[in-house]
């Protein structure tokens, strides 16, 4: 056999092996649970189709030019063939010649047959690929069909070129695939049961939220009336900080541990949100002070006549001070705002429940008429 033509040939059953390899291989590369596999098999069926279809075409035709290689081998050379030729009357050579036709006409017909049947496979996968998937699917089968037939027109003339381009298109297919699916994954956000939107009625949020502030109005009222509550005191020292909230907040966590919920149903909630976010601390003390006061003293004073004796006496009043210790009473109160959101955050939820409830906050749960 013609050196050239044995290495086409080895070349051919070469690449359909790594061909079929390369197919297996792409099917494994895609996850089992990932919503675009039936896509992906699809496709990678219908190419793995038509390459075992390329695969035996190649294979025949391989035998073929070997058939063909040996025949020319065995034939007579052409001066011989001439004397042959000349020396019969009834031309055998060109009966022979004309067989040679017959049978080439035959691979001919053979090989259209084989293409036809691909062709035929191929159109059949796609069509099975359009109605298991939807519009992404109907699209990569659309793609894939076209492939085959470009696959099919070519092959006789082009089997290696046309193999290499079904591994190019397969290698497409699988990339796609995943990133569609990725798409798909981070499509919603948390990947849980949940709504990316608040899902109790428009009623109930609102009925939280002045819930809530309720609450904070009544520990305003608390801290503006401490004297009037702890009344005694001889002094009143107050360290506040500001009352208020994020409503989107409130309403998102409460979408993320209650869902779909009543006002009724997250009573309980406000409380412990409410009691974790403000710390309101009312504490006493006393020490001992001391003060001057003014005391009053009496000085006894004698009389005396004008010889010096003494007729009588009296006492004068005089002014003094004096340091007294007495007992300082100071009543503290003091209020702290952790922070709602620093509150949500340090609850004790899942990655995913954080990530929705930020996720809510940002887009306001897609109700952003409540507030």
């Amino acid at each position: 056999m013609d050196k050239k033509k044995l290495y086409r040939k080895r070349t051919m059953e070469e690449v359909a092996k790594r061909f079929s390899y390369t197919v297996d291989n792409a099917s494994d590369s895609v996850d089992s649970s990932d919503p675009a596999r039936q896509t992906v098999d699809t496709a990678i069926d219908t190419t793995r189709f038509a390459g075992r279809e390329s695969a035996e075409v190649i294979k025949s035709y391989s035998k073929k030019l070997k058939a063909k290689s040996a025949s020319e081998e065995n034939r007579p050379s052409d001066s011989l063939r001439s004397e042959s030729v000349r020396a019969s009357p009834e031309n055998p050579e060109s009966k022979k010649a004309e067989s040679k036709k017959l049978q080439k006409d035959k691979i001919k017909r053979d090989y259209a047959k084989k293409a036809r049947e691909a062709q035929k496979g191929a159109k059949t996968a796609g069509k099975k690929g359009a109605k298991a998937g939807k519009k992404a699917a109907e699209d990569t089968g659309s793609a894939v069909s076209a492939a085959m037939q470009k696959i099919t027109e070519f092959i006789a003339e082009h089997p290696v070129e046309t193999i290499l381009g079904a591994l190019v298109i397969i290698i497409l297919l699988a990339f796609m695939s995943t990133l569609n699916s990725c798409g798909m994954i981070f499509g919603g956000v948390s990947g849980g049961s949940v709504s990316a939107t608040y899902t109790a009625e428009d009623a109930d949020i609102r009925g939280a939220e002045t819930d809530y502030q309720a609450k904070e109005a009544v520990l305003r009222t608390k801290m503006n009336s401490v004297e009037s509550q702890y009344p005694g005191y001889d002094e009143y020292r107050t360290d506040y900080g500001t009352i208020g909230h994020n409503a989107w907040h409130l309403a998102s966590v409460l979408t993320v541990i209650h869902q779909d919920f009543t006002r009724a149903d997250v009573q309980g909630s406000l409380t412990n949100l409410f009691d974790a976010q403000y710390t309101f601390t009312v504490t006493s003390q006393s020490e001992t002070r001391y003060r001057t006061e003014r005391r009053t003293g009496y000085s006894l004073v004698y009389d005396y006549d004008e010889d010096g004796v003494a007729v009588g006496s009296h006492y004068v009043p005089y002014t003094y001070y004096v340091q007294v210790p007495y007992t300082y009473t100071i009543l503290t109160a003091k209020m702290v705002n952790n922070g709602l959101d620093n509150v949500i955050n340090n609850l004790g939820l899942s990655a995913d429940d954080l990530e929705l409830y930020e996720y809510l906050s940002q887009t306001k749960g897609e109700k952003a008429h409540l507030f």
